[in-house]
């Protein structure tokens, strides 16, 4: 096997073809393919992409695709970190993973400065995170975020795949809007010009929600601002975009963004604008977009990241993910390690709740200071 090591923004135009073909094949999902990760790249301009390659046979049989940033530090992540919720590290077999982490650590090994590696959102049993925990010299492989799924089956009704308590809850938002006499339209966008003309509303709506929880809004930060408005409108002219709008009296009042990925739906994003909060118009929205998706051969509905009680009411199964962190010595993994006990103990006093408030409040400024 022959690996390369490509780096800067042309990396992926260089890998073109061959590397969907390989995404394809191992069915990488689409927040870890290239049109996902060229808009990533030209929004997160202080990374510098870097791609682990390995070729046999004159095809592309494995691709670690990282992203760099730093000068005394050089900091790795996976392309496409912070917004996207999988990553992949893909192979096409066994040999192909076990050589693609030997490729990876061998990169590593040779930098001439310290390094770290954060890779999030992995599969759980990845073959070649399992190998690099193995080969580097000191390696984490810990549970990362939570996704709850909706698996579908033979009944593709709504209703089959929703609790008692869902359903009568649904009920009873639509007879308080009933009885205050308002009427919500429901739409279900596909075609980019459609898309593209009602994306300032769903800024809008974004930032509200945001500043009523006290929040810095995404939209307001550069990058993230100009992915999301990049990436909702590159997919939505390759047709991979469902954008359902629930309106009020004209305005817009909710709104969820999926992806299709082949047979499955991947929410992204929602929120729903505070006026209208009492009427329970996020979950109307959720409600619509799921029986859209239904319909139209919908297999496997995923929630995203996160463990929300809407999300766990419209699910029947949770899928842990996997977070490998590695480092190139002892003084670069004492505030990684410390990471990762500093979010053990935040996830823990939250569970506990009360008693704990001040030393989850401790975590939260060391994960401040020491998150990558």
């Amino acid at each position: 096997m022959q690996v390369r090591v490509l780096s800067g923004p042309g990396a992926l135009v260089e890998l073109a073809e061959p590397l969907d073909d390989l995404h394809a094949a191992v069915g990488a999902p689409l927040m870890a393919r290239r049109p996902w990760l060229d808009t990533w790249i030209a929004s997160y301009r202080e990374y510098r992409p870097v791609a682990v390659v390995i070729e046999t046979g004159g095809r592309l049989a494995g691709a670690a695709m990282l992203a760099e940033r730093g000068r005394r530090l050089a900091r790795f992540v996976a392309l496409g970190h912070g917004p996207s919720d999988a990553a992949a590290l893909a192979a096409a077999d066994h040999a192909a993973a076990d050589a693609l982490a030997a490729a990876v650590s061998d990169y590593l090994g040779r930098l001439d400065r310290p390094w770290q590696l954060t890779l999030r959102h992995l599969p759980a049993g990845d073959r070649v995170a399992a190998g690099l925990a193995r080969t580097l010299p000191r390696a984490v492989i810990a549970p990362g975020a939570v996704s709850p799924v909706l698996r579908v089956g033979d009944t593709r009704t709504l209703r089959a795949h929703v609790s008692r308590n869902h359903h009568q809850q649904i009920r009873r938002l639509r007879n308080r809007l009933d009885r205050d006499r308002i009427d919500p339209s429901v739409a279900q966008l596909r075609d980019p010009d459609g898309v593209h003309a009602v994306l300032p509303e769903v800024v809008e709506v974004c930032r509200a929600r945001d500043q009523a929880l006290g929040r810095r809004s995404a939209m307001d930060d550069p990058a993230a601002g100009a992915f999301f408005r990049r990436v909702v409108l590159s997919h939505a002219r390759l047709g991979l975009v469902v954008l359902t709008t629930l309106r009020i009296g004209g305005r817009l009042a909710a709104y969820v963004l999926c992806f299709v990925d082949g047979a499955a739906y991947r929410m992204w994003h929602s929120r729903f604008h505070p006026d209208w909060s009492r009427y329970g118009v996020g979950l109307l929205a959720h409600d619509a977009a799921l029986e859209y998706a239904l319909e139209h051969g919908c297999e496997l509905y995923d929630w995203g990241r996160g463990e929300e009680a809407y999300k766990s009411s419209l699910s029947n199964e949770q899928v842990q993910g996997e977070d490998l962190r590695a480092w190139s010595g002892p003084f670069v993994a004492v505030p990684g390690r410390l990471f990762l006990r500093a979010k053990e103990l935040a996830a823990r006093g939250e569970r506990r709740g009360g008693a704990t408030e001040r030393a989850v409040d401790t975590a939260r400024r060391v994960l401040d200071r020491v998150r990558t």
